[in-house]
């Protein structure tokens, strides 16, 4: 009878606005929560019995409709390790951490919008719902992975940092007119270096050796050739400083600093030549003249370069490249009439430096930043992507399950293909808009009448069916 199947419809109805009311209360309740997506009704009728010439009254169900992938508004954070996503994507999570090894934790990797991350007791990154934000892990050169897997992103292990000197540019003049030989000869093969004059053509830097250690290293010029000669020959000679500013000895003219020359020739344009003296591999260590090949000279790629061999000195495990210009090109180390004079002199050293913070940049590398300057890249977070992200079930947490409806999880960097790019020190807030809601809520609260005013009047209509007895 269609009295009855009109009250069964309305309670269909009735019970379909309970569920839409129940969502706009879901998406009130998380105007404030980080990364929310809200939650759609859709309706879909009920058919019994429909043509052209009849229909009973079916009935209605609502179904969720989960917009994920309608974009939240990003909203600036005074914090480094806050993430927001901009366009399309997903952080991979886990409600565990790589260290815990608790039996009967659910392992299976999450995604989430929420990426208010901040380092736990242990240093890993975990979002304000519990979950632990998974990257890639760059090697030292903080360019290569060791391999693709995704682990927990930790920085507790980061203490401090120090930057070994390894380049070194120098820029000088030498003056033309300086006598060749007057201050210092070039060595015998078997002799060591006695107390000498020290040259007036000098500079003095500080490197930083492997252990962060400043070491005040000098670089003495000596014209051990003629200045009418062409090309013109230059002696260059690197040593440790001592305490005193000169060069330790053991009392007996042997030194007890560690030494390295090479010579080096000049056009008479005054430019450094681009074929170097043929007794530039001879080297001077502790002691003696064992050391051959400590200090090179050579032209790589038209510059010309000062080798100064990892071990040569105490604590430098690494090649020290100076870079003293640029082969027959007026760059650099120079020769003129004009006096001796320092035009520049860097190297790329840098002392320990405490850990201080992390930052994100909008790739996804996580750099770990010293106090001393230094910025190194520790991890990569990937973004994940999905064909049909509105498809995922949704969890606890702000998090999202993969589905058949969803498609498979595809893993790429920011900015590749359909994935959005990360916005730093941002959040992104709820996408659910307040007016909105509450238009739905009128409109759902007027239905729900509506629905309750058709079980009353099928009501009365039966009742004046049993009254025709009377």
């Amino acid at each position: 009878m269609s009295i009855y199947g009109a009250m069964t419809t309305a309670i269909s109805g009735l019970n379909a606005q309970t569920a839409r009311i129940g969502h706009i209360s879901d998406n009130i309740a998380n105007t404030s929560t980080i990364g929310y997506k809200k939650v759609g009704t859709r309706f879909s009728a009920l058919v019994t019995q429909s043509s052209q010439q009849s229909h009973e009254p079916g009935g209605v169900t609502a179904h969720p409709h989960f917009n994920v992938s309608l974009q939240g508004s990003i909203e600036a954070s005074s914090r480094t390790s806050h993430l927001a996503i901009n366009g399309n994507g997903f952080f991979a999570v886990k409600n565990f951490s790589d260290d815990n090894q608790t039996p009967g934790i659910d392992r299976q990797i999450s995604y989430t919008r929420k990426g208010d991350f901040e380092p736990d007791a242990t240093g890993n990154l975990v979002n304000s719902s519990g979950f632990f934000l998974q990257g890639w892990r760059y090697n030292a050169d903080g360019v290569t992975f060791p391999s693709k897997e995704l682990t927990t992103v930790n920085i507790g292990n980061l203490t401090g940092n120090v930057r070994t000197t390894t380049n070194v540019v120098l820029g000088a003049n030498l003056p033309a007119s300086e006598a060749g030989g007057a201050t210092r000869a070039t060595p015998a093969a078997t002799t060591p270096i006695a107390n000498q004059t020290l040259s007036q053509m000098f500079s003095e830097q500080v490197y930083y050796d492997d252990l962060g250690r400043p070491r005040t290293m000098r670089m003495e010029w000596y014209a051990t050739g003629p200045d009418t000669a062409d090309p013109r020959e230059w002696t260059v000679q690197v040593f440790e400083v001592a305490a005193d500013g000169t060069p330790a000895d053991d009392g007996a003219g042997v030194p007890t600093t560690y030494y390295a020359w090479t010579e080096v020739n000049f056009n008479t344009t005054g430019t450094a030549a681009g074929t170097l003296a043929s007794d530039q591999t001879t080297g001077i260590t502790n002691g003696g003249y064992a050391g051959a090949g400590d200090l090179v000279a050579s032209v790589v790629n038209d510059e010309v370069i000062l080798t100064l061999a990892g071990g040569t000195f105490p604590g430098f495990a690494s090649d020290i490249v100076i870079n003293i210009g640029e082969a027959d090109r007026a760059i650099g180390v120079t020769q003129s009439s004009d006096d001796f004079a320092i035009t520049n002199l860097t190297q790329d050293g840098l002392p320990y430096g405490q850990f201080e913070a992390i930052t994100i940049d909008d790739q996804g590398d996580v750099f770990a930043q010293y106090g001393n300057g230094v910025s190194e890249k520790i991890f990569r977070i990937p973004m994940i992507t999905f064909s049909n992200p509105d498809g995922l079930q949704l969890m606890d947490g702000g998090t999202y399950r993969a589905t058949v409806e969803s498609g498979d999880p595809v893993i790429s960097d920011a900015g590749v293909g359909r994935a959005g790019e990360f916005a730093p020190e941002a959040l992104e807030a709820s996408n659910v808009d307040i007016a909105e809601e509450f238009t739905l809520m009128i409109q759902a609260q007027r239905a729900y009448s509506a629905n309750s005013r058709v079980i009353t009047t099928s009501d009365q209509m039966l009742e004046e069916v049993i009254n025709l007895k009377r």
